[in-house]
């Protein structure tokens, strides 16, 4: 009974092997079968999701709300098409492909969309960014409202590079040249068991790694039809007239088709771990592997069978579809393991990420100006990097760019501006990689700060507490003429402030014992811990701190 529109984009899925799978892995999203066969929803409240932590749902306007907007967005759709697109018909041709891959119904008038679906629809304008050497169709589904009336009633936790770096670790560490594997769970539990008697140890040192890409990614899951008359797809064809496209899958735009495709790509994340004991960490349409040397071929070729027996699509393009290496590219950065036989792992960003950026902060400089899609941009492409380069460490500069996204003046670049694009090529320059020692050993130090914020003075302490080791601590006054600088233009009180000095005095006085060491934190006001953090606090002055404090 699978509706035809839906069977257009889901005729190639084995809905029935994987009925079975989620069945046998113990998948806990038991409402995803349903949403395979009918189509997912793209608008309004979206199901529970029993495999991610449920969250509250805020408000938001009804779906049906999308009606009292439908016949003035028909008519505005022209407009808005006009100032992003004019002249323009590149949205218009990738809509024809999608046409005759019956990825859209297209195209047609106004005229004709209401014949299908009835006066009340609307419209989704569609766009093309370039990113790299690829070009993508954007479908805007915020501009007229559709994206707002979805409520998600759970939290959509992905992996990402740390997830992929902490598996890559736990996987060096944890066997022993005893031939015995040992696994400390968050929970205080344990697995651990004898190594297989035909395992090479030296083999299970060599780690390996690759990026899988689901092909087209959104294009492989069909929209639920019901939600058809919001999901129509506008563009300018070369005369300059708008021409109409209902999706048929979900797009890339679509809010809901984030949360929808993800409960898909967890499915198969955890079949390949649960039922094939193959290592990944998935991060939307990619798929991390890790494995031994022993079994790469192995994890290769069951991880494809998985999805060709699913009828999902990996991406088979060489630039794409890159066999196991020592060292591999997940989400942007450079993950290293070929040293991981001596208990290393090194994270960095890819070299032509890094000269890119280094390329447009020169320009900027030399040309004195940034215009505030540059800098937008920038700022962009830096939030990716921290993850993977910075760390926790680039605060300060990312706020003054931050900052500049809405100065009234691109040119000449103002004092901040300048030294934030200064501070980061010369962080390029001087910054290696993370380099990670799995064999870990040494107890963390534990480092308890404090700061009084007083009329009369401003006080700040801090002792460090290390196993084997006496205490060690200090306690000052701030100079009037720093607490003076931390006030200025601000509220009196500077309390956060004093909270974090501390930490950047103890990373000057015990810097030779705190380097390449785990160390522990303690504060006890929340704004100051918040901003250690994330690296990152919307006060310039704590981001200051915060930024030499991780620098040095």
């Amino acid at each position: 009974n699978m509706n035809e529109d839906v069977k257009k984009v889901m005729h190639n899925k084995n809905l029935g092997l994987i009925h079975k799978l989620i069945e046998q892995s113990g998948f806990k999203d038991k409402e995803l079968l349903n949403d395979l066969v009918s189509g997912f929803r793209t608008i309004g409240p979206l199901g529970a999701c029993g495999e991610f932590e449920e969250a509250p749902v805020g408000a938001a306007p009804r779906k049906e709300d999308l009606f009292n907007v439908a016949k003035w967005s028909q008519k505005a759709v022209k407009g808005y098409l006009n100032r992003v697109s004019k002249g323009c018909w590149k949205a218009y041709r990738a809509s024809l492909k999608e046409a005759r891959e019956n990825k859209l119904k297209g195209p047609f008038t106004a005229e004709q969309v209401t014949a299908l679906l009835g006066p009340l629809w609307v419209p989704t304008p569609r766009f093309i960014i370039t990113q790299g050497e690829k070009e993508r169709a954007i479908d805007d589904d915020s501009y007229f409202g559709q994206n707002a009336t979805v409520t998600v009633p759970w939290r959509l936790v992905l992996g990402g590079v740390d997830e992929v770096t902490a598996l890559a670790i736990t996987m060096v560490r944890n066997v022993n040249g005893e031939h015995w594997v040992r696994i400390a769970l968050p929970d205080g539990g344990v697995l651990e068991g004898p190594l297989a008697e035909d395992w090479d140890f030296g083999g299970l040192k060599r780690l390996f790694g690759r990026l899988a890409d689901m092909k087209g990614a959104y294009k492989q899951l069909a929209g639920y039809p019901g939600h058809q008359f919001a999901s129509v797809v506008s563009v300018l064809d070369p005369a300059g007239e708008v021409r109409f496209f209902v999706a048929l899958t979900l797009l890339f735009g679509q809010s809901a088709a984030v949360f929808g495709f993800n409960r898909v790509g967890k499915l198969l994340s955890v079949v390949s771990s649960r039922l094939a004991d193959i290592v990944n960490s998935q991060y939307y349409d990619d798929f991390s592997l890790l494995e031994f040397e022993p079994l790469v071929d192995s994890a290769s070729d069951v991880f494809a069978k998985i999805f060709q027996l699913t009828g999902f699509e990996l991406a088979t393009d060489p630039a794409k579809d890159k066999p196991f290496s020592r060292v591999f590219e997940p989400l942007g950065v450079c993950l290293d393991l070929s040293k991981t036989e001596h208990g290393v792992v090194e994270l960095k960003p890819k070299p032509s990420r890094i000269k890119q950026v280094k390329a447009e902060c020169s320009t900027y400089l030399q040309e004195d100006s940034l215009e505030h899609k540059e800098a937008s941009s920038l700022v962009g492409k830096l939030r990716f990097l921290r993850e993977g380069f910075f760390g926790r460490c680039g605060a300060r500069a990312l706020n003054r760019l931050q900052a500049h996204e809405s100065a009234i003046e691109t040119s000449p670049l103002s004092v901040d501006v300048r030294r934030s694009l200064e501070w980061l090529l010369g962080y390029f320059d001087r910054a290696g990689p993370r380099v990670i020692n799995c064999a870990g050993g040494l107890e963390p130090l534990h480092l308890f700060t404090d700061g009084a914020c007083e009329p009369e003075v401003v006080t700040v302490g801090g002792v460090l507490l290390e196993q084997d080791h006496l205490p060690e601590a200090f306690g000052e006054k701030v100079p009037s003429r720093i607490v003076r600088r931390w006030r200025s233009g601000r509220s009196w009180q500077v309390v956060a402030q004093a909270e974090l000095a501390p930490v950047y005095i103890a990373a000057v006085m015990w810097g030779d014992r705190i380097k390449g060491r785990q160390i522990v934190v303690w504060l006890d006001q929340n704004a100051a811990k918040q901003g250690l953090i994330k690296g990152y606090s919307p006060s310039l002055m704590s981001s200051e701190i915060i930024d030499v404090a991780l620098e040095a």
